[in-house]
């Protein structure tokens, strides 16, 4: 197959969906496809443009077999509800132009958000005449609204028919967890124009028995201290003020030391709680490089994942199956019936207690510090759990003949087939 995606993150960027996307064409280039993406500039989630990215308007690179288109796209230093849909709007109006430099594909992708790429991705399918898909990552407008990121109505008036515009014209409709596919089949779309295709973690490279000796070694930290940490993003949906305030109510736990690491929109905010409080026991450090990842979970005791209370169901985090891999126990704030929490009891890899509420999580915290017992369960019953649900070559593998089929490069491929046969 050619394959064409857009999508608004990419490699060298290492949080939200760009590792994925990265690794998802990777992986079809690995399989004998040509795969090509426009792009913006490396610049989440700092907010600004990579140094060695600065000064360009587009440029054309070939990393690991993928062609990539990247342009420059309007980037708000602070982003505000109408700059990110400056933001975004930018991007998927640009991207038509270096899509159609490169050769017609088989097939588009649009990953999503932003949402507003199912407009460009419509227009190159009426001019080519190939089948686009939409996968979906984050269910926006959802949770835009539920964060109050978005409450004019007449801009959710307008959000809600560019969803309806994309659902209609998409061939097929990805979606990463069981909750999305009835968010999306409760607006109308036919349950056989939806997929789910869960997020994957490659389990070969995030480890239980990856020593993390180094990377505490690298930033000073005692091996008898016991290692709280929160890795990626530092942004709205995470709420880590109130991780901060929970490490508070810890604070005579002498062994036990909370570690940020990562960068964000909200990071100045955590930042600025954390020394008003005077909370001793929470460290922050700048976002790690991609091939530190497992030494860095592996340094850890206990692994936290903090979600603002207005998330439900609209967002679910992959870097939960990345916890899940290094097999280390879990802490998560997300109520019982979202996506999020049914993951971690059904997965028994940790506890989950209600979203900003620190004197809970502090105990959570405090239940597993106490019992050793209790987090080499959790931690192996995670590994297991996402090792037989969520390995990269059993999801990908999936993903790829789902794809064959929607280009119908897999029909045409079994009638030369029949015809070599005849």
């Amino acid at each position: 197959m050619n394959i064409l995606v857009m999508a608004g993150n990419y490699a060298p960027e290492k949080t939200a969906s760009a590792p994925l996307t990265t690794d998802f064409c990777q992986f079809l280039v690995a399989a004998g496809h040509r795969v090509s993406v426009v792009t913006t500039f490396p610049h989440y989630p700092e907010w600004r443009i990579n140094k060695d990215y600065r000064g360009r308007l587009y440029i054309k690179e070939l990393i690991d077999g993928v062609c990539v288109h990247r342009i420059l796209n309007y980037i708000p230093q602070r982003p505000t509800s109408l700059k990110r849909v400056l933001y975004y709007g930018s991007f998927s109006v640009e991207a038509v132009l270096p899509a159609l430099a490169s050769d017609r594909p088989d097939l588009i992708i649009c990953v999503s958000p932003p949402l507003e790429l199912a407009l460009s991705a419509s227009l190159l399918k009426l001019l080519w005449r190939v089948p686009f898909v939409l996968w979906i990552k984050d269910m926006v407008p959802d949770v835009a609204i539920q964060l109050g990121m978005l409450k004019n109505r007449a801009l959710i008036g307008l959000a809600r028919r560019l969803e309806d515009f994309a659902y209609a014209r998409a061939a097929k409709i990805l979606v990463i967890c069981e909750s999305f596919a009835n968010n999306v089949c409760d607006k109308g779309v036919p349950v056989d124009k939806v997929a789910i295709v869960s997020d994957w973690v490659n389990t070969e490279y995030i480890r239980p028995d990856i020593p993390g000796t180094k990377f505490r070694e690298a930033h000073g930290i005692d091996s008898a201290t016991f290692v709280v940490l929160h890795a990626g993003n530092i942004g709205g949906k995470q709420g880590l003020e109130f991780l901060v305030r929970a490490a508070k109510l810890l604070e005579d736990k002498k062994p036990i030391q909370f570690l940020i690491v990562g960068d964000g929109a909200r990071k100045a905010a955590v930042v600025a709680e954390a020394r008003l409080l005077g909370a001793q026991n929470v460290r922050f450090l700048p976002l790690q490089p991609a091939e530190h990842l497992p030494a860095m979970l592996a340094a850890a005791d206990m692994l936290v994942l903090h979600q603002h209370a207005g998330v439900t169901d609209s967002v679910i985090p992959s870097k939960l199956l990345t916890y899940m891999a290094s097999g280390r126990s879990i802490v998560v704030t997300a109520a019982p019936d979202s996506a999020t929490g049914i993951a971690v009891s059904r997965a028994g890899c940790g506890l989950a207690v209600e979203p900003e509420n620190p004197p809970e999580l502090a105990q959570a915290i405090l239940r597993l510090f106490a019992s050793e017992q209790l987090r080499a369960q959790c931690g192996s019953s995670g590994r297991r759990f996402v090792s037989d649900n969520f390995s990269r070559l059993t999801v990908l593998s999936r993903l790829e003949a789902l794809l064959q089929e929607l280009a119908g490069v897999y029909r045409r491929t079994q009638q030369a087939l029949s015809s070599a046969k005849v």
